[in-house]
């Protein structure tokens, strides 16, 4: 482009910015900095610095929510391992059949919602705004040893499990045998990329205590297969004493309806009144 009748530039791009070039009297370049390339330059710089001071990386964060920054989330992540870095569960259980007559496109009867917060700053008007959410449907042992057997192959399917991940389904249907436990794996259904499991994430549920309505009905999540979480007692209202929702496909015309849900948080002093039970 012509900056005047004597000198002329040409913008070209690269990863870091807009190089102007003068073509006339002077070939030294002028480089001109984007502002997305200073950005990641700075960020960079942030990553290196806080990576070995965790003081510094506290700060860091205390100052990005000082300004209003909050973290993206990342609801196809996987639950971290650690149980402290997990503050808050929410579990809905669906009753996809409405009575005992199995409904056709439905194979499993109750299907589990698994919403999970890694934070105590919480908007609970907006529990949708979530780090993780999962569901899993409550198979028998046969069952879910057949979809384990299945989700291995790799014809087809973008994301199969792993071989640890199938040996841990395979000991978790004998666990399930033996208590009497419904289960399965937890999953997520990325925009267009088919079934992701959560690699070594399980549920296990006692579908019988929650079909009769028993809210001590024994729910475990299973963070690895070395690291469960075993839940507080189940709740037949939201944490307002409220009526649990119920649900309507409009494509199929199928409605389900939420029959119990569990609310559990790490900190219960902080959470006193939203938890739905105790562990004990």
């Amino acid at each position: 482009m012509y900056m005047n009748n004597e000198v002329s530039f040409r913008a070209t791009n690269d990863e870091l910015g807009f190089r102007f070039v003068d073509n006339s009297l002077q070939p030294e370049p002028v480089f001109q900095r984007t502002p997305r390339a200073e950005l990641i330059e700075a960020y960079d710089t942030i990553k290196r610095v806080t990576g070995s001071n965790a003081d510094l990386k506290s700060l860091f964060e205390e100052l990005l929510r000082d300004d209003g920054f909050k973290p993206a989330k990342r609801q196809c992540a996987p639950l971290p391992r650690d149980p402290a870095d997990i503050e808050v569960f929410e579990v809905t259980m669906w009753d996809n059949w409405l009575g005992d007559k199995a409904v056709k496109g439905q194979p499993n009867r109750y299907v589990a919602e698994i919403k999970a917060w890694f934070t105590k700053e919480i908007d609970f008007r907006k529990l949708d705004d979530v780090d993780f959410k999962a569901r899993v449907p409550m198979m028998t042992p046969d069952q879910l040893r057949k979809l384990a057997t299945k989700a291995q192959q790799t014809k087809g399917r973008k994301y199969p499990i792993s071989s640890d991940y199938a040996a841990m389904v395979n000991d978790g249907c004998e666990a399930m045998e033996s208590g009497g436990l419904a289960g399965g794996m937890a999953y997520a259904r990325p925009w267009g990329a088919g079934t992701l499991y959560f690699d070594r994430q399980m549920m296990m549920a006692d579908t019988n205590a929650i079909q009769s309505g028993d809210p001590s009905a024994t729910a475990i999540i299973w963070l690895d297969a070395e690291t469960p979480i075993k839940l507080p007692a189940w709740s037949t209202t939201d944490a307002a004493g409220k009526p649990l929702p119920k649900g309507f496909d409009n494509a199929t015309g199928r409605e389900s309806k939420c029959v119990m849900q569990i609310r559990y948080a790490r900190d219960e002093n902080r959470f006193r009144g939203w938890i739905s039970g105790s562990t004990s």
